[in-house]
């Protein structure tokens, strides 16, 4: 038996249908989270495209300063400007 955490999906009824089927889960777990902090820690997310590694600048910066092109490139890619 294998154990594994999916986080962010199923998205949509039909993947979750699927996933049922395939392998049905034992425990499901729904966070309440509210909407102004969805948008905040998105705001905070950061990923350096070389290596694609993910940094959060509030709790998990990166060692090296974020480049303000890449920190603007990314708030206009999610419409946040």
């Amino acid at each position: 038996m294998s154990t594994f955490i999916l986080t962010g999906y199923p998205r949509s009824v039909e993947q979750a249908e699927r996933l049922n089927k395939t392998f049905p889960p034992n425990m499901a777990i729904h966070l309440n989270v509210p909407f102004e902090t969805i948008i905040n820690r998105i705001k905070a997310r950061w990923v350096h495209p070389p290596s694609n590694r993910v940094y959060n600048l509030e709790f998990n910066p990166p060692k090296v300063p974020v480049s303000y092109y890449y920190f603007v490139v990314l708030l206009v890619g999610l419409g946040l400007t």
